[in-house]
C-alpha cells in the first residue's frame, strides 16, 4: 500500500504540474491574442485617420487651385432659376429665347402659333386703315381662313367674327384669337419645352461667360500668327 500510494500521489503531482502548465501556456496564448487585436485596431485607427487626413488635403488643394469652380457653379444656377422665372411672353419678345422656342414648336408641329402671335404683335403697330385692312386680310388668309397654310386651333365663332371685321380693321382685330392662341402655348407647349433638350441648350447658351468667344477667336488668331 506504501509504495501504491505514493505511485498514485505522484502521478496526481504530475497531473497537477501538467495542468499548471496548460494554464499558463493558455494565459500566455490569450495575451498574445489580446495584443494582436489591440494592435490591428490600432493600424486601422491609423490608416483611417491618414485616408481622412488625404481626402480633405485633397479638397483643399482643388479649392485652392480652382476658386472659380463655386462662381461657375452660382453663376449656372443664377441662370437656370432667371430662365425658369421667365414667361412665355417675355420668352416671345426676346431674339434668342424666341429662336429655341420656336425650334422646340417646330419640332411638334405647332411652330405657326408663334408666327401667329408675332404676327398680331406686328400688327397692332400699325396706324393707317389701309395698312390695318391689307394686314389683317394676309393675316387672314395665312393663319385664319378654313385650309389655311399655317391654320391656327380657333373656334368657328372667332374665325367668323375676324372674317366680318376685316373690311373695318382695327388695332384690336386680333385681340381675342391671339390671346387664345397664347393660352394654347403657355399651358401646353411651354411647360414642354422647359423641360426639353432646347431648353437645355438654351441654358448652356446663357451659361458661357461674357467674352468667351472673343478670346477664344483671339487665341486662334495669336497661334496663327506666331505659326
Amino acid at each position: 500500500m506504501g509504495f501504491l500510494g505514493h505511485l498514485w500521489t505522484s502521478g496526481i503531482q504530475k497531473e497537477c504540474e501538467y495542468s499548471m502548465f496548460l494554464l499558463q501556456c493558455s494565459e500566455v496564448y490569450f495575451e498574445g491574442c489580446l495584443f494582436y487585436v489591440l494592435g490591428t485596431f490600432l493600424i486601422f485607427l491609423l490608416l483611417s485617420s491618414l485616408h481622412r487626413h488625404n481626402a480633405w488635403k485633397s479638397r483643399i488643394h482643388n479649392f485652392i487651385q480652382s476658386p472659380l469652380s463655386w462662381s461657375k457653379t452660382s453663376r449656372q444656377e443664377t441662370n437656370e432659376i432667371g430662365l425658369q422665372a421667365k414667361s412665355l411672353e417675355t420668352f416671345l419678345s426676346q431674339k434668342c429665347e424666341q429662336a429655341f422656342f420656336r425650334d422646340f414648336l417646330k419640332s411638334e408641329f405647332s411652330e405657326e402659333n408663334m408666327d401667329f402671335w408675332l404676327a398680331c404683335q406686328e400688327f397692332k403697330t400699325f396706324d393707317s386703315p389701309e395698312e390695318l385692312r391689307r394686314r389683317a386680310a394676309s393675316i387672314y388668309e395665312e393663319f385664319i381662313r378654313p385650309d389655311s397654310p399655317k391654320q391656327v386651333n380657333l373656334d368657328f365663332h372667332t374665325r367668323e367674327s375676324i372674317r366680318l371685321s376685316l373690311q373695318q380693321a382695327s388695332p384690336s382685330c386680333f385681340v381675342v384669337a391671339q390671346r387664345k392662341i397664347y393660352s394654347l402655348m403657355e399651358n401646353g407647349a411651354f411647360p414642354r419645352f422647359i423641360q426639353s433638350e432646347q431648353y437645355k441648350a438654351l441654358f448652356s447658351a446663357t451659361s458661357q461667360p461674357r467674352g468667351l468667344g472673343k478670346h477664344s477667336k483671339a487665341l486662334k488668331v495669336k497661334r496663327g500668327s506666331s505659326g
